[in-house]
């Protein structure tokens, strides 16, 4: 009772509110100034329900804070997650802690990815996502798809024994393993190889003589160049954004195992150049040699496009208001 009382004061106060509004227009205040009065006492009525009744519950109830979580947030970026069982860590929950992962729900992926990730479960090239139906959830760790895709550490309920893997947390029955073969985010390459078809493609990437330290496939150029020396480092990490310095003695590719999607630009000191698609889902660049600032951005056009006919339609909202506002009023 004492809840339901304390609930309905805030609306007995925005009836009193109403009212003294009304008695301000029967004694004949200006209609501009009862408009105002009227159109705050909306919006603060409005913002309050909002505030109120659409947090139903706390986020960390839904998203607890555990070590084994802490642990990977302090760990620097970037760096991709894994689990062995659908219990541990749910798809797309990671986000919530700003964890990348190698899981996701069908909205939140692309189809490129989820044949991608098809082929590492299967261990065989498909183009067709359906072992996974709606959700995506890799859990095989032994696959150099795990190292390309900078896959660092592999969450598990159960205990690791591979030479590759090493325990470096544990909580409970959730155990944590660093990948000792991990690929960084980004890195140089000395081939890329050029096929006509996704299944071509994806079937030379799970040949176990397919380097993928050294080489890329794509279907949109081809590069054979002698052996490179470059690195590539992070200076800044966003999901939107990131800029790598890199140090390099003749032109190579930059591959960066970040999902291929339109919308990202890329620069090097400054001047555009072109993101291609490798690795069947990947982004790699052609860095030339010396040493380079390298931006990453997305920004689609799209985004662009939204905001200008947001922009037109605001302007011309408070343009239509004010003229019928000078008609009625004046």
């Amino acid at each position: 009772q004492q809840i339901e009382i304390r609930n309905l004061i805030f609306p007995i106060v925005t009836v009193l509110v109403f009212f003294l509004i009304s008695i301000f227009r029967i004694l004949n205040t200006p209609k501009f100034i009862v408009i105002f009065m009227i159109f705050t006492a909306t919006i603060v009525e409005l913002f309050r329900f909002g505030y109120k009744f659409t947090p139903f519950s706390k986020l960390s109830w839904h998203f607890p804070q555990t070590s084994t979580l802490e642990f990977l947030q302090k760990q620097p970026r970037p760096f991709r997650v894994t689990s062995t069982d659908r219990r541990i860590l749910h798809p797309n929950t990671s986000a919530v802690y700003s964890i990348e992962s190698t899981d996701g729900y069908d909205p939140l992926y692309l189809t490129s990815y989820a044949n991608l990730i098809s082929t590492w479960q299967a261990n065989k090239a498909t183009i067709s996502p359906n072992p996974f139906n709606r959700i995506i959830t890799p859990q095989r760790y032994d696959s150099k798809f795990t190292n390309l895709l900078n896959v660092k550490y592999v969450i598990s309920l159960d205990e690791i024994n591979n030479s590759n893997f090493a325990k470096v947390h544990e909580e409970g029955e959730t155990k944590l393993y660093e990948n000792k073969n991990v690929l960084p985010r980004a890195f140089f390459i000395n081939e890329v190889a050029k096929f006509e078809s996704d299944m071509e493609e994806l079937e030379i990437l799970i040949r176990s003589n397919f380097d993928i330290t050294k080489s890329a496939t794509t279907q949109d150029f081809f590069y054979n160049q002698p052996q490179n020396s470059g690195t590539a480092r992070f200076l800044k990490y966003s999901d939107q954004s990131f800029t790598i310095s890199t140090t390099l003695d003749k032109e190579a590719p930059l591959v960066i195992s970040n999902i291929y999607y339109p919308g990202w630009k890329a620069k090097i000191d400054g001047q555009k150049v072109q993101i291609y698609k490798v690795d069947y889902a990947l982004q790699a660049i052609l860095v030339p040699e010396g040493k380079h600032l390298i931006e990453f951005k997305y920004w689609p056009d799209s985004f662009n496009i939204g905001l200008a006919l947001s922009s037109d339609g605001l302007l011309m909202a408070i343009l239509t208001s004010f003229f019928l506002w000078r008609i009625k009023f004046r």
